[in-house]
């Protein structure tokens, strides 16, 4: 069973203001980055299950790039990348 709200954790109201301040010309460098950052915190279990490949970065990165092509997408990439730092700041916290 999946879980009723999948971004428990996130501040949507935060995700709105920001993606409101990014400016549209700078979106192309902002999700190459975000994009990148995804990729790279893929274990390769991930990469795998996504390209076929558990060295499959380069693939992953073409998948991410077309999934988060539209504008519409630009709040969900905000949205992950905001998982992703929470699941960094989860890890770092369990290993101390």
């Amino acid at each position: 069973m999946q879980p009723q709200n999948l971004n428990t954790g996130i501040n949507l109201d935060l995700v709105d203001h920001v993606v409101c301040r990014i400016p549209k010309w700078t979106w192309p460098l902002v999700k190459d980055r975000l994009v990148t950052d995804l990729v790279d915190a893929m274990t390769t279990t991930i990469l795998e299950r996504l390209t076929g490949d558990p060295g499959g970065d380069d693939r992953a990165q073409e998948i991410l790039d077309d999934y988060y092509a539209s504008s519409d997408r630009n709040k969900d990439l905000i949205v992950d990348s905001f998982k992703l730092i929470e699941w960094n700041s989860l890890v770092k916290s369990s290993t101390k």
